[in-house]
């Protein structure tokens, strides 16, 4: 049995095996009443009458399992008192169903079935706040549950060391500071340069006369050596 079912075998109660069960047979059977008024339609409302029928069934069990499950927990343990809390609730929900179905099935008139639709409607509103206290109960606080450890897993994934070695590679080249003269930095500025004009100064050494041509929108102002030389020969 344990190797065939061994989450059935490690349930320290069998309440959360059957909770389910009303909770789906009351919210259908909403859906189909709320289906009978709107439409008219009775064989929706038989099939409502019936869903609740089960669901009146499925709640007694999951309350048994319930009180039974507390017994087990003891009532001295942490956190009892949310446990009545989420049992009160779901005994207040199983009373009204328990009304609405014994309703239906005694009253078999059209009269009826609004005022029992809207009972169901609240009944579901009910059993979803019970639930969600019932959720709380096990998914927050992990009451009712066996807190074992799993075993450990022998599955490796190889991926994760090339990934690993991918990192190792391309961290050291993302996270290494760049000197303030370094060549990254200095060919973008190059080609800023040379796409902002020609009145932009080039950040290295201007080049000697011999090689600099005069630009023809700016001649210079200063006389050119030559030129000095020949008045000189003249006097």
């Amino acid at each position: 049995m344990e190797q065939l079912l061994p989450g059935l075998s490690s349930a320290p109660n069998l309440h959360p095996m059957v909770v389910h069960f009303p909770i789906a047979f009351w919210v259908a059977a909403t859906g189909a009443w709320l289906l009978a008024v709107t439409r008219k339609r009775d064989e929706a409302w038989r099939f409502g009458l019936w869903l609740h029928l089960l669901g009146v069934l499925g709640a007694a069990v999951a309350v048994a399992f319930g009180f039974w499950a507390t017994e087990k927990m003891g009532h001295d343990s942490p956190g009892h008192a949310l446990v009545h809390v989420h049992r009160d609730i779901m005994l207040w929900a199983t009373g009204l169903a328990l009304t609405v179905t014994a309703l239906g099935w005694w009253k078999r008139t059209a009269k009826l079935r609004a005022s029992l639709t809207a009972l169901s409607v609240v009944l579901v509103g009910l059993l979803t706040v019970g639930a969600d206290r019932g959720a709380e109960l096990v998914f927050r606080y992990g009451m009712g549950v066996a807190h074992e450890t799993p075993p450990e897993s022998t599955h490796t994934h190889s991926h994760d060391d090339d990934h690993g070695e991918a990192h190792e590679h391309s961290g050291p080249q993302q996270a290494a500071p760049q000197g303030h003269g370094a060549v990254p930095h200095a060919e973008p500025e190059a080609h800023h340069s040379a796409d902002a004009g020609q009145d932009v100064a080039a950040p290295l050494a201007e080049p000697s006369d011999s090689v600099r041509e005069p630009a023809k929108a700016r001649p210079r102002p200063a006389q050119h050596p030559h030129d000095h030389d020949h008045s000189t020969h003249e006097h």
